[in-house]
């Protein structure tokens, strides 16, 4: 268990480098770059994304790091069994983890729902779908209008 922690964090620290040697290229070869992408790095949605991002991983590797002495010492160890030190490092942590990850992907790709960028309206669905089998009359007048709208072009 202590092996996989372990292993996880040196990941996150591969992953770590690799993003700040991508940023530091970015930045320093601004000029280089594809003329067609300036509005998307200039777009404060990224930027949002970004921190989102940057945060969540902060988070993640500081409960890591927290899980290798707590786990270190066995079963019986003294940061193992503060219960205080493990809510804060381990279920705050998670949990705004949590937060930052889904609240950056909402950002970026301007949804409400994980995917779906609005609900189904109750027009769209087949008939009898709601209402076991009983279609209100609102929706049926919005089938008959557009099935006109159809018919004349």
């Amino acid at each position: 268990m202590l092996a996989g922690i372990c292993l996880q964090v040196v990941s996150l620290l591969v992953f770590a480098f690799f993003c700040a040697e991508y940023f530091l290229r970015v930045r320093r070869n601004s000029d280089r770059l594809n003329p067609a992408t300036a509005a998307l790095r200039a777009s404060p949605k990224l930027h949002k994304f970004l921190w989102a991002l940057l945060v969540s991983f902060l988070t993640l590797f500081v409960r890591c790091v927290y899980r290798i002495p707590e786990l270190s010492g066995g079963w019986r160890n003294s940061v193992m069994q503060s219960e205080r030190d493990f809510i804060v490092l381990d279920g705050v942590y998670v949990f705004s983890f949590i937060c930052c990850h889904c609240l950056g992907e909402s950002i970026l790709t301007g949804s409400t729902q994980h995917g779906h960028p609005r609900r189904p309206r109750a027009h769209n669905l087949p008939p009898g779908f709601l209402h076991g089998g009983a279609v209100p009359r609102h929706i049926k007048r919005l089938r008959r209008l557009r099935q006109r709208s159809r018919v004349r072009r």
